[in-house]
C-alpha cells in the first residue's frame, strides 16, 4: 500500500472513530459477523458485553488489529487504561502505520499520567498523518504543559488551520500565547473562541484573565460573571471574580461562592478554588480567623493532589550548585550575544519582583517583558535533550560555541518582544535558580534580587493560588518554611560565587524611600535616573500575576507585617523558619 493510500486510509478511520485496518486483511465469515455483533455492543454502550465478544475474538485470531483496536477504546472508556494501552501496543506491533492507534494510545498514556510517552505517540501520529487535527491539539496541550510553548503553539496553530471553526482549539492557542507573554494574541484568540462558540464559559473566564493583565478589572469582572452565568459550577471562576473586586459587604457574589462551596455536587478541585476565593473575600471583609479557615481549607486540597518532597528539593538545589565553580565560572567567559541588556528580577514569589519590574518598566529605555519561560526553555533543549547527560551535569561539557548558541537563542527571543528598547526585563521569580547559567551564558545581564520579611513573604503565598506549575513546596506551612530555607542557602551561594553579579533590593525599604531605592536599582542597571519610574501606577503594561491590581496604585505600606493578621495559626511556618 502507498503512503497516500495509508493516509486516506487513516482519514477514514479518524472520521469513524474506528481503528483501520491493511486492506490485505481477510477473515472467516463467522468473524466477520461475531466483530459486528461486537461492534453493535460497543455502540449501544454495552461496554461489559462487547469486551467479552471482543476477547472471545482475540482467542481465534489473535493478530486481528481491528479487534485489538476496537478492545482498547472499550477498555478505556470502561476505565481499564492499562489494560486498553496493552491492546493498543499490541495492534501498533501488528500494523504500525495506523495514525489512529497512536493518537488512541496516546490519549490512554496522557490519562495515566505519561505525558512523555504520551507526546511520542502523538507525534507518531501527525508524522503518518500530517493533517490529523486531533493529534495536533493534543500534542499540543501535552507540550505546554510540560513547558515547550513555542512547541506547542506550532501544532495548535497546525490543529486550527485544519479545523477552524473549533472553539476550544482556539482557547487552547490562548492559553500557551498567555504563558508567552503574548498577551494580546492571547486575548484575541479567547475572542475567536467565544465567537466560534459563545457558551463556552472557559474562553470568557480565559478572556477575563487577560483583561486583568491590562489594568481593565471592570472589564475582567464581567467576563468572569458572564462565565458564572453560563456555568454556575465554574468555581475557578468565582476564584478569578475575586482578584479583581473589592469587597465591603458579604454580596451576592459571596453568597454564590458559599452556596456552591456548600453544595454536595462539586469535587474537591472546584472546593479548592473557591476556598481560596472565600478566603481573599473575607480578607478583604477583615474577618480575618474565617478568611484563615478557607485558606487552609484550599491549600490542604490542593496538597493533596502533589506529588512533592522536600529532601528532593534539596537535592535538586544541591544539583544546582555542583557544576559551577569560581574555576569553571571564570574559564567559560563567553561574548555577550549583541541585543539588550537583559534584566532578571527574581526572589521568591511575592517577594515584590511584581513592583521592581513595573517600576523598571516605567523607564524609557526599558521593556518589561513579565515572566518568562525563555531562560528555562533554552536551557532545557540545549543542555537537557535525550542523549545528554542532563542539565546542569551537560554544562561541564558545554563548548563556547555551544554557550554563544545559547545566549543569542534567548535574545533572539527578548528581541521578538522588543527590538526597539536598550533593556528588556525578565520577571521570572524562580530564576534564581538559574543564576550559574545567566552568569555562564549572559554575563552582561542584571540581576535584581528580590528580599522581604520571609513571614510576609511565605503568608502571601500560602494564601494565594498559583496557576502555574513549579510551586509545589506552597501549600503546606512547614514545607512552605522549608523551601524557603533551601531558597535562602543557594542564594548565598551564588552570591558567594559571584560576588557583585546580583543586586538585593529589599521591599521595606522601597515602600520607605521609593525614590532612593529605584535609584541604587537604575545605577547597578546602567541605567540614568527617571522620575516615571516613581510613577509606575500609571504605567499601561500587562501584568500577569497575583499582583496584577496592586502594581495599579502608589507604593502603599499596607503589606508590611500583614503576616500578623494570621499569626496565631502561623506555628508551623514560624518553626520552619526559625522564627518561633
Amino acid at each position: 500500500m502507498s503512503r497516500a493510500e495509508r493516509r486516506r486510509q487513516n482519514k477514514r478511520a479518524q472520521k469513524s472513530g474506528k481503528a483501520a485496518q491493511p486492506s490485505s486483511f481477510t477473515r472467516p465469515l463467522a468473524i466477520e459477523q461475531t466483530i459486528r455483533d461486537a461492534l453493535e455492543l460497543h455502540r449501544a454502550q454495552r461496554l461489559a458485553e462487547a469486551v467479552w465478544l471482543y476477547r472471545q475474538i482475540l482467542s481465534a485470531d489473535p493478530d486481528n488489529v481491528e479487534v485489538h483496536s476496537y478492545l482498547g477504546l472499550a477498555l478505556e472508556k470502561l476505565g481499564e487504561r492499562g489494560e486498553a494501552a496493552a491492546h493498543y501496543r499490541q495492534a501498533i506491533r501488528l500494523a504500525p502505520n495506523f495514525a489512529i492507534v497512536h493518537f488512541n494510545l496516546g490519549n490512554v498514556l496522557r490519562d495515566l499520567s505519561r505525558p512523555a510517552e504520551a507526546i511520542a505517540c502523538y507525534r507518531e501520529a501527525v508524522a503518518l498523518e500530517p493533517r490529523f487535527a486531533s493529534a495536533h491539539q493534543n500534542l499540543g496541550i501535552l507540550l505546554r504543559a510540560g513547558g515547550l510553548v513555542e512547541d506547542a503553539v506550532a501544532h495548535l496553530n497546525k490543529s486550527i488551520a485544519l479545523k477552524p471553526s473549533v472553539a476550544n482549539y482556539h482557547n487552547n492557542l490562548g492559553n500557551a500565547l498567555a504563558d508567552m507573554g503574548r498577551l494580546d494574541k492571547a486575548a484575541d484568540s479567547y475572542r475567536k473562541a467565544i465567537a466560534r462558540n459563545p457558551a463556552l464559559a472557559e474562553a470568557h473566564s480565559n478572556l477575563g484573565n487577560m483583561l486583568c493583565a491590562q489594568g481593565k478589572m471592570e472589564a475582567a469582572g464581567e467576563c468572569f460573571r458572564h462565565a458564572i452565568a453560563l456555568k454556575p459550577e465554574f468555581a475557578e471562576a468565582h476564584r478569578q471574580l475575586t482578584l479583581v473586586k473589592e469587597y465591603a459587604e458579604r454580596d451576592e457574589d459571596l453568597r454564590a461562592m458559599e452556596a456552591l462551596y456548600a453544595s454536595q455536587e462539586i469535587d474537591d478541585e472546584q472546593r479548592m478554588h473557591l476556598a481560596f476565593g472565600l478566603g481573599r473575600a473575607y480578607e478583604n471583609l477583615k474577618q480575618y480567623d474565617k478568611a484563615f479557615r478557607f485558606i487552609a481549607e484550599g491549600n490542604a486540597l490542593k496538597r493533596r493532589r502533589i506529588d512533592y518532597s522536600t529532601d528532593q528539593t534539596e537535592r535538586y538545589f544541591d544539583y544546582l550548585k555542583r557544576p559551577f565553580t569560581p574555576d569553571f565560572l571564570e574559564g567559560a567567559q563567553v561574548l555577550p550575544a549583541n541585543g539588550p541588556t537583559p534584566i532578571f528580577v527574581l526572589g521568591m514569589p511575592r517577594s515584590g519582583t511584581t513592583l521592581v519590574e513595573q517600576m523598571l518598566a516605567s523607564h524609557p529605555e526599558v521593556f518589561g517583558a513579565g515572566e518568562l519561560s525563555a531562560l528555562r526553555a533554552v536551557v532545557t533543549h540545549r543542555f537537557a535533550r535525550p542523549g545528554n547527560p542532563g542539565f546542569p551535569d551537560a554544562i561541564r561539557a558545554a563548548t563556547p560555541e555551544t554557550l554563544v548558541d545559547a545566549a543569542r537563542d534567548y535574545i533572539d527571543r527578548l528581541k521578538a518582544l522588543s527590538a526597539k528598547r536598550h533593556f528588556v526585563t525578565d520577571k521570572m521569580p524562580h530564576n534564581f535558580e538559574l543564576i550559574g547559567m545567566i552568569k555562564l551564558m549572559l554575563p552582561h545581564a542584571k540581576v535584581i534580587h528580590c528580599r522581604r520579611d520571609p513571614l510576609d513573604i511565605c503568608q502571601s503565598i500560602f494564601k494565594n493560588y498559583f496557576r502555574a506549575s513549579g510551586h509545589s513546596y506552597a501549600y503546606d506551612q512547614r514545607e512552605l518554611g522549608e523551601f524557603y530555607k533551601l531558597y535562602e542557602d543557594l542564594m548565598a551561594h551564588w552570591h558567594r560565587l559571584m560576588p557583585g553579579f546580583i543586586y538585593d533590593v529589599q521591599y521595606e525599604d522601597i515602600v520607605a524611600d521609593p525614590r532612593k531605592e529605584i535609584a541604587s536599582v537604575l545605577s547597578f542597571c546602567g541605567l540614568e535616573y527617571n522620575e516615571a519610574c516613581l510613577r509606575f501606577h500609571d504605567t499601561e503594561r500587562p501584568v500577569v500575576t497575583a499582583s496584577a491590581s496592586q502594581v495599579r496604585k502608589p507604593v502603599y505600606a499596607g503589606s508590611i507585617q500583614a503576616w500578623r493578621r494570621y499569626e496565631t495559626y502561623l506555628t508551623p511556618l514560624s518553626e520552619a523558619l526559625g522564627r518561633s
